[in-house]
């Protein structure tokens, strides 16, 4: 099995990462109801890297893309002089899975979140036939369920 590398996202690596973003999107229940748009997430995305308190990742094998994340850092609602990390957006091309690109990214988040002095990692998983697998996923690494979110189209 071939290593994995995990990195900071680099512009060159853009027109990949977008279109990964867009298979990582067009699994969501999201994406029913808001079409995905490549050039303003390629703009979002320029935006991203240059804010202090969010982390691109970018995981590659073999120089090619395997894996997306990206996480935020900002102060808890309820208390704010405590910082949650929560994560944007952690996604491995299905035909990677199983080579350590999420473990990878995951702590490369978790380590990014101490830097940041954040209190919480706060992780998502999608709603699909995969959900109780990352969950078990999250229960091993120290992770307690939070809630569930649901979307309802309003146009």
């Amino acid at each position: 099995m071939s290593a994995v590398s995990v990195q900071i996202f680099c512009l060159s690596d853009a027109a990949a990462y977008t279109a990964m973003a867009e298979d990582f999107y067009n699994t969501t229940e999201l994406s029913d109801k808001i079409p995905f748009g490549p050039e303003l997430f390629f703009n979002l995305l320029l935006g991203l890297v240059e804010n202090e308190n969010v982390l691109v990742l970018s995981c590659k094998k073999e120089k090619q893309l395997i894996g997306i994340a990206a996480a935020a850092v900002y102060p808890c609602f309820f208390n704010t002089d405590k910082k949650i990390v929560n994560e944007l957006w952690w996604w491995v091309d299905p035909k990677d899975r199983g080579s350590l690109a999420a473990k990878a990214m995951l702590d490369k988040i978790e380590l990014w979140a101490k830097d940041k002095k954040a209190d919480v990692l706060v992780m998502n998983a999608l709603a699909n036939d995969k959900q109780e697998k990352v969950a078990l996923y999250y229960s091993r690494r120290g992770f307690s369920p939070m809630e569930f979110t649901y979307c309802k189209g309003l146009r």
